[in-house]
């Protein structure tokens, strides 16, 4: 029960990094002030960085896993 919740959180999360992605390249890609395109930038890396952060998250928890089942 508890993973299906979890799911839907990781789920929900995605989409809604899908869409800022999506529309910050938006707001790069069109002729917008400065601040815009440094804002728009500023949450590419946030996002790519919370998302690189959960893969290293879960490889070092598959590493433990796999230690401790030895």
């Amino acid at each position: 029960m508890t993973d299906r919740f979890a799911y839907y959180a990781l789920g929900i999360q995605a989409l809604i990094s899908i869409i800022v992605l999506v529309a910050s390249f938006w707001l790069i890609y069109t002729p917008t002030e400065p601040t815009v395109n440094q804002t728009a930038g500023n949450l590419i890396v946030f996002i790519c960085g919370v998302w690189l952060g959960r893969g290293v998250d879960y490889g070092v928890s598959q590493v433990r896993r796999r230690s401790t089942d030895e």
